[in-house]
């Protein structure tokens, strides 16, 4: 079987869906966590607007 290279996406992913199941627990501000992982990983500089439309549907804030 051959497996693919773990994605950098999921790192973010693992922050949405804690914050997502357990917000009093894991309260932060997937906005600003997803603007500092493209910055990061892509040296990208995303806007909130950007970062909104990143999360798409999954963002309530």
């Amino acid at each position: 079987m051959v497996r693919s290279p773990a994605c950098g996406h999921r790192i973010l992913g693992i922050q949405w869906i804690a914050n997502t199941l357990y917000p009093e627990a894991y309260d932060i501000d997937m906005i600003e966590v997803t603007k500092k992982f493209y910055s990061l990983l892509y040296h990208a500089n995303a806007t909130d607007e950007q970062a909104r439309e990143i999360l798409g549907n999954s963002y309530n804030g």
